[in-house]
């Protein structure tokens, strides 16, 4: 079963930064596609949406528990993409 989603990533201001390309190390590691959508950096957050495939449920937990070490606050929205892709 493939799961084909949309993530979108958001992380607010902190004195450590959230670096797009170990986000994006991270979804590769993980999905069989990544295709980004979006990209907004700010001195005050950071922003990004992805669509994304896993080829199952245990990717998509894995590329979670990835992400979140890099910030335990980030803010992960995984949304259907049905119409999107």
């Amino acid at each position: 079963m493939t799961i084909r989603t949309s993530i979108s990533l958001y992380r607010a201001r902190t004195p450590q930064r959230l670096s797009l390309d170990s986000v994006v190390q991270i979804l590769k590691r993980h999905c069989i596609a990544v295709n980004m959508k979006r990209f907004d950096e700010t001195k005050e957050a950071l922003e990004a949406s992805f669509l994304v495939e896993f080829r199952d449920f245990d990717n998509l937990k894995r590329a979670r528990e990835e992400l979140r070490k890099l910030k335990d606050s980030i803010k992960i929205t995984f949304l259907d993409n049905k119409g999107i892709y």
